[in-house]
């Protein structure tokens, strides 16, 4: 009892439940940072960064109206359209004014349909690209919407 109310006591009880919490944090710590946990975080810390920067932007480009689409095939001259087919836009999108799929993506047929029965029946297309693809003065295709 007399060290619970002598001043003094007071004093000297604290500094040892100090230094043992001091302890027993020392010991939290060392256990949680272990050279496992350290690498585990430095990895979570690093690669969770690289979804962000590897995935595509989709873009709406809004209304279209399809007034001019090509089909290109293969090109001895290396250019930036080949194998594709090209939608001219009629508005500026993302900076560019062409859109384009390739003749290899699944998709391709798809597309080129719904391109055609557009032109064909004179309606407007919400146009969808990925902002990540660009070929020339065009971006992919990512998804057509026929609007009546």
């Amino acid at each position: 009892m007399f060290l619970l109310t002598n001043p003094d006591s007071t004093h000297i009880v604290m500094f040892f439940v100090d230094r043992f919490l001091e302890i027993e944090l020392k010991k939290y710590w060392n256990k949680c940072m272990n050279i496992k946990n350290i690498l585990t975080l430095f990895s979570v810390a690093i690669f969770s960064g690289f979804p962000l920067t590897s995935n595509a932007a989709i873009h709406s480009c809004g209304m279209q109206t399809i007034n001019n689409f090509y089909v290109q095939g293969d090109r001895d001259d290396g250019y930036d359209h080949a194998n594709k087919v090209v939608v001219i836009l009629n508005s500026d999108c993302n900076g560019k004014t062409q859109a384009y799929i390739e003749n290899a993506h699944p998709a391709f047929q798809g597309i080129l349909s719904t391109l055609h029965t557009a032109f064909v029946a004179g309606h407007q297309v919400h146009l969808y690209i990925n902002t990540s693809k660009a070929a020339g003065d065009a971006f992919q295709i990512s998804l057509l919407q026929v609007v009546k």
